[in-house]
């Protein structure tokens, strides 16, 4: 089924699941598929979703002349997805495409401006510079919230992670988190920050950062991983202040993905000159010293049909968190990360998570 339902978008796997993770984040179906007819080659993809961004954020921009708020937010919105795609996605040459994100980054933020509640736009302290992140609070309320860091993988960023579903963690009551950690976004494109094994210096920078926010609930935190971020998270749940953590895409070692489609991607987020040399760097993005010091409760969200992650991974995480209590949602019938089923498994992961900070 789930390469039938490729199908529907694109001959071309690389295309045809790019697409649907676009989709899956909030891009209007029609609109992402009137795209993809134009496209045949990776420079196709390119061009063609850049296009695709221009024209939304020009009909954003109108619409804002126009006094159209809520029109002009969509069009911001659908003008980010487009080139976050452009950007991140099936380009031979990730390194030249930082001002089509940097396009990307300021749609979203004009987005942001105009949703109800925008979110705050800040800079964590990390070793000795900082990391941008949005902060997203829930409706107020007269008790401090629990909260979520929420995060992506490999060629993920804080703009995407909104699709992820930070709506569905916020209707929760529960405040959320995103940012750009070494070797996403605006950390690798702009502040050449490469990405690091040791991502619990990275969780506990966000969890520093949410313990000073006064409508925060300190002891009620929570973490949240996809893809590659399904490694990353399991390191950030190292830290005792974690109470719940959600490996979205489970992964021992960065070495389980799936090189033969993701290679140049994680030679770019690594800073390597050559695969040699990314190969030497991976060996020591891996769980297995440190798996044993979670205690907090973890869900392990994997597909049997992921092309990226094999789904043996999954049981390789589970028995290696030996101290923790573990909830495993397997979708056998489904892509990397459940991109397809994200009707059926976002809530009970933000149920899961709720059920954790907010009772």
């Amino acid at each position: 089924m789930p390469r039938e339902d490729l199908a529907h978008f694109h001959s071309e796997t690389r295309f045809a699941f790019q697409m649907m993770r676009l989709v899956s984040e909030g891009l209007e179906p029609m609109e992402a598929l009137r795209v993809l007819r134009g496209v045949k080659t990776s420079d196709d993809w390119t061009r063609g979703l850049k296009a695709a961004g221009d024209r939304w954020a020009r009909r954003a921009e109108e619409d804002l002349r126009l006094a159209h708020k809520v029109s002009a937010r969509g069009a911001y919105r659908s003008a980010t997805h487009f080139y976050l795609g452009a950007a991140l996605w099936n380009t031979p040459n990730p390194w030249g495409t930082g001002d089509i994100y940097r396009s990307a980054v300021e749609n979203f933020r004009q987005f942001n401006s105009l949703l109800e509640r925008p979110a705050k736009v800040v800079e964590l302290p990390f070793r000795d510079t900082t990391l941008p992140g949005y902060l997203y609070l829930p409706e107020p309320s007269r008790k401090k919230v629990p909260a979520v860091v929420l995060m992506g993988g490999a060629d993920a960023t804080k703009e995407e992670a909104y699709g992820f579903g930070v709506p569905m963690i916020l209707d929760r009551g529960i405040a959320c988190l995103t940012l750009d950690g070494p070797g996403q976004g605006e950390c690798l494109r702009f502040r050449s920050l490469y990405t690091i094994p040791e991502y619990e210096q990275v969780y506990g920078a966000a969890l520093d950062f949410l313990e000073s926010i006064p409508e925060v609930d300190r002891s009620r935190l929570g973490i949240v991983g996809l893809s590659m971020g399904g490694y990353y998270v399991v390191r950030g749940a190292t830290d005792a202040r974690v109470k719940a953590a959600v490996s979205w895409g489970a992964l021992y070692s960065v070495g389980g993905l799936n090189m033969s489609l993701l290679s140049t991607t994680i030679r770019f987020i690594t800073g390597s000159d050559s695969e040699e040399q990314m190969f030497d760097k991976i060996k020591s993005f891996t769980i297995e010293k440190v798996a044993s010091k979670v205690t907090c409760p973890v869900l392990l969200v994997h597909s049997g049909q992921d092309h990226l992650v094999s789904p043996d991974e999954v049981e390789r995480v589970r028995q290696a968190l030996v101290n923790a209590e573990v909830d495993v949602n397997f979708y056998d019938d489904a892509l990397h990360c459940c991109i397809d089923r994200y009707l059926e498994a976002r809530p009970r992961i933000f149920d899961w998570i709720a059920d954790r900070l907010c009772k």
